[in-house]
């Protein structure tokens, strides 16, 4: 049999209890809602703060942006950022708010004592005995440790004063650390990039230095060459000159009847005319006055013609007519190819020879072709040091002063091509650059640059 079990019936609200449960039921979604809202502006407040943290590369101003973002997150009116320096030690960074001398950013003992135990401890403190100021306000303390992903720990961030909202709760203390493991993260970032920059600053520096003396060192050889040649322009070779006169002139008045002796009066002057003929080559070898006098052009031409009467075969062309480059530009290209012709000299053996020397707008470009043994460059390179072949150092030297590029197409046995570009704006200028080296296959280059 079931029993029936009957519960006395609630006794009916009044319509004032009613209007009081409604009344604080309002007031307790009112609470909750703008409850939610303030966090729902701090989260924005969070998210804002990690994409504007991504886009900054200055440690200052990313300092700066994360004080203003995290008093607003926490609502502490005052904050600081304490870095570990080389040191070990805790050196302030940056404080809120901003004081106008440095002098002035000072932070009491007891505030670094409790940074360096956060720090030490690595878990965020909060002040056990917050103090009051001067008006009987209560300030809270918050020290929170800067870690980055990898585990290195950066800092420490302080924040004090009185805070705008009533406690912080666990969410908050979370949230908080999360900003500050984003602060952290992308505080590393920017040290790291700030380092690479400074490297490349040094770098630059470092080789602008390098880059002006290669500048003077060079200007001094060609001080140094022009000197030599004038002094034996003066000098020797005018006395060589001298010595061939009186031989000459001993020979017309004072002719030997002896044939013995006839023979080494000639043989005096054959060796006399040989000396001053080859103080003449060395003169033009240190600073050829067709040069300074006519330009590069024609002093190209001189080259090309003391080659081809050793016995190759050297084509010239030019477009550059009566027109005159910087002297900078017309030295450093002649002695290029004063090198590159050498080499054909030692190592091409017999063959033709192309030289050209040719303005495109901003430009000049200087081409040695031949058809000689060639060579493997990049066995060269893989096997030896570029400085053991003073030849090819001593012209990326000399491009890489003049802001230039030069190329190398060669293979053995089928010839060596070498081109030399020179910016004529950047040296112009003053800028000075580095060489640029590509290295193909003569064998593979166009019909029309055989």
């Amino acid at each position: 049999m079931r029993t029936i079990k009957f519960e006395a019936p609630l006794p009916a609200l009044s319509d004032f209890d009613v209007a009081q449960e409604t009344a604080a039921y309002a007031r307790e979604l009112r609470a909750l809602y703008r409850a939610a809202e303030q966090r729902a502006v701090r989260f924005r407040l969070l998210v804002e703060m990690s994409g504007d943290m991504v886009n900054i590369h200055d440690t200052d101003a990313l300092l700066r942006l994360a004080l203003v973002r995290i008093t607003t997150f926490s609502g502490y009116d005052a904050g600081a950022v304490l870095l570990v320096d080389a040191a070990g030690e805790l050196v302030l960074r940056d404080m809120l708010p901003p004081v106008a001398c440095a002098s002035e950013r000072v932070l009491s003992p007891a505030v670094l004592q409790a940074a360096r135990a956060a720090l030490n401890s690595q878990q965020v403190l909060l002040s056990s005995r917050p103090t009051c100021n001067a008006n009987g306000q209560v300030l809270a303390h918050i020290y929170q440790p800067l870690r980055a992903n990898d585990g290195q720990t950066l800092g420490v961030l302080v924040l004090s004063g009185t805070p705008l909202y009533p406690t912080l709760d666990a969410d908050d203390l979370d949230a908080l650390q999360l900003l500050a493991g984003q602060l952290a993260a992308t505080l590393q970032s920017t040290q790291l990039y700030e380092y690479k920059q400074d490297l490349v600053h040094q770098l630059v520096e470092r080789e602008a230095r390098l880059a002006e003396l290669i500048t003077q060192l060079i200007r001094t050889q060609e001080e140094e060459r022009s000197r030599v040649a004038y002094e034996i322009h003066d000098g020797l070779a005018q006395m060589m000159l001298g010595v061939l006169q009186q031989l000459h002139t001993l020979e017309d008045r004072y002719r030997p009847r002896a044939p013995f002796a006839r023979q080494t009066l000639a043989c005096s002057i054959d060796m006399a005319q040989a000396a001053v003929e080859e103080a003449r080559r060395v003169i033009v070898a240190l600073r050829p006055t067709v040069l300074d006098d006519f330009g590069l052009a024609h002093a190209l031409h001189v080259l090309a013609q003391g080659l081809q009467v050793d016995g190759w075969q050297v084509s010239y062309s030019h477009n550059l007519g009566d027109e005159r480059l910087p002297p900078v530009i017309e030295t450093g290209l002649f002695r290029i190819a004063q090198e590159l012709l050498s080499n054909v000299r030692r190592h091409a053996g017999p063959t033709p020879v192309e030289l050209s020397l040719l303005r495109h707008g901003q430009t000049i470009a200087l081409m040695i072709e031949d058809w000689g043994c060639g060579f493997d460059y990049e066995q060269l390179l893989n096997t030896s040091s570029l400085a053991q072949h003073m030849g090819l150092a001593s012209i990326q030297e000399r491009v890489g002063v003049l802001s230039g590029n030069w190329q190398i197409a060669s293979h053995p046995g089928n010839g060596t091509r070498i081109e030399v570009v020179l910016p004529l704006s950047a040296l112009e200028q003053g800028d000075h650059g580095h060489a640029q080296i590509c290295v193909g296959d003569h064998a593979a280059l166009p019909s029309d640059h055989r």
